[in-house]
C-alpha cells in the first residue's frame, strides 16, 4: 500500500495522543525508547505542533501509520553542537518524533516518513536537517545513518516526560543528492 501524508488538524489533538501513546506502548525493547504513554511526547507539544502545522501523520487506508514533527526549532542544547554544515538564518529544519504504528513495523515505513521529511525541508529551502536520537536506539541510528544522516556527536538532552538522557546527534545537507 502507498503512504499518503497531510497534516494534523486542528481537534485531532485526541488521535496524536493516542497514536503516540500506541507507539509508547508497543515500543520494542531493541529501541530502547524512553517515550512512556501519556507521559511522551507531552500533550502540549503534540497540541503545539499542530495549532502551528508541524505535525504530520503518514497514512495508509485511512489509518495512521506513522507521524513526525517537522519544524525549525531545535532543542535546547543544539547550539552546542559542533555541527559541520552551518547555513545561515532560518535554512535548518528539524525532525522531532518520527514513530510507526508498532504494528506496521518491518515494513519500511520509517525510512518512507524520512524521505517525505527530507523533501519537506528541500521544498521549504532549508540546508540541513538536524535530529537527535538516544544513544541506545541503534536501529533509528542505522535508520538515519542509511539515510545519508552523519554523527555530529553526543550530549545529554533534557525532555520533559524523559529526564535527561544521552543522545547522538545528527544532521543531513539537504542540497546533496
Amino acid at each position: 500500500m502507498e503512504l499518503s501524508y497531510r497534516k494534523a488538524q486542528f481537534g485531532e489533538l485526541a488521535k496524536a495522543r493516542n497514536f503516540y501513546d500506541l507507539v509508547a506502548e508497543g515500543n520494542d525493547p531493541a529501541f530502547n525508547s524512553a517515550w512512556r504513554a501519556g507521559q511522551y511526547p507531552p500533550t502540549a507539544f503534540l497540541e503545539s505542533a499542530i495549532q502551528s502545522g508541524t505535525l504530520y501523520f503518514a497514512e495508509e487506508d485511512g489509518q495512521i501509520a506513522g507521524g513526525v514533527v517537522l519544524n525549525r526549532e531545535a532543542a535546547e542544547g543544539y547550539d552546542r553542537v559542533n555541527w559541520a554544515f552551518r547555513p545561515e538564518g532560518d535554512q535548518i529544519m528539524y525532525i522531532h518524533l518520527l514513530a510507526v504504528d508498532p504494528r506496521m513495523r518491518g515494513r519500511g515505513l520509517a525510512g518512507k516518513i524520512l524521505d517525505f521529511s527530507l523533501e519537506i525541508a528541500k521544498a521549504a529551502g532549508c540546508a540541513a536537517i538536524r535530529l537527535d536520537v538516544l544513544r541506545e536506539n541503534e536501529p533509528a541510528v542505522r535508520l538515519y545513518e542509511h539515510h545519508g544522516f552523519r554523527r555530529a556527536g553526543e550530549m545529554e538532552l533534557y525532555y520533559e516526560g524523559v529526564g535527561t538522557r544521552a543522545f547522538i546527534m545528527m544532521e543531513r545537507n539537504v542540497r546533496e543528492d
